[in-house]
Order: structure tokens, then sequence, then C-alpha cells
């Protein structure tokens, strides 16, 4: 059942074996019990970096994936897949990001566009662009954050059926 709403998973690189709620600093925080005895503190961090599994003090990326659903723009026929424009804030210092596009008959599965901000020089938008050019029966976009945590605020991809048609779809 579709219910129009974001859905978030999280997974770890080790095993959990219980989630427990307790107070720290004052606030009720969430944490969690790995199967080797080590007590975890979720969500403390919002920059996109966590503590590693050994917890002495090194952070690692978090790693995130926004998938959309597939686009057939609709018709089951097979069209000429054109351009992917995405807007993004970035956020914080040097934020990362890989695009890509997956198509159905034929079958791929490849990044169209990677970007990597050299120099922060605070928040800053960015209109990003790329070329597809294959044909395809459907196609879907999955957005990456590499480093970093850029807001993603909108992502369109085009299609055409012939020449003389132009289709567009927006998720924002």
């Amino acid at each position: 059942m579709l219910n129009e709403a974001w859905e978030s998973v999280d997974t770890y690189d080790f095993a959990i074996d219980a989630f427990v709620v307790a107070t720290y600093g004052n606030e009720k925080r969430l944490f969690c019990n790995s199967q080797n005895g080590r007590l975890f503190l979720l969500d403390e961090s919002a920059d996109g970096y966590d503590d590693t599994q050994t917890g002495v003090g090194t952070y690692e990326h978090v790693a995130s994936e926004l998938r959309s659903r597939q686009y057939g723009w609709q018709t089951p026929s097979s069209k000429r897949i054109g351009k992917l424009t995405a807007s993004v804030l970035t956020s914080t210092d040097h934020d990362d990001i890989g695009i890509d596009v997956i198509t159905t008959d034929p079958d791929t599965d490849e990044e169209v566009l990677a970007f990597f901000e050299p120099i922060y020089n605070g928040p800053e938008d960015f209109s990003l662009k790329a070329s597809i050019r294959r044909k395809a029966h459907y196609a879907e976009i999955r957005y990456r954050t590499l480093r970093g945590r850029p807001t993603l605020r909108s992502l369109t991809i085009d299609a055409s059926l012939n020449p003389q048609s132009q289709l567009a779809r927006s998720i924002k």
C-alpha cells in the first residue's frame, strides 16, 4: 500500500541484539545493544557522520540512498530517456552526491552524475544536469549521498515517445 510518505530504513554493520530507551543528557534517547555487548547511541549526529563500531571516537560517513518509483510515462512502449536534472542544496563541508538511472527493457544500472564539492563556502544551491540518451521502457532514479548531508530539492527525468512528443516526470 502506498501512503505517499517518506520511509526510512537504517542499517548497521553489526548485529543488533536489543533496543534500549534510556535518559542521556536529561533526554530520553534510543540506544542499541550489539550481540558482542557494546552499547550504541543512535541518531546522535545530524551531519552525516557517526561513530564507528569500535567506539574509539573516529567517525565514518552514514551512507544514504533515495530511490524513486519506476516511471513509464503512461505507456508501456519503448521511449528515449533524455536528460536528468537535480536541484541540490549543500549543507556541510564537502558534500558528495551520486545519481544513478536504472532502466528496464533493456535492463541497465548506471551512474549518470557524480558531484564532488571541492571548496565549501557555506550552504549553496546547485542545479545538476546529466544526459542519459538511451531507449528503455521504464526508468527509475537512485540518489546517493557519498559524503555530507546535501538536501535534494527536486529531481526531473525526461523522455520522448517520438521526436515530436516530449514528456517529463518530476518528483519533489
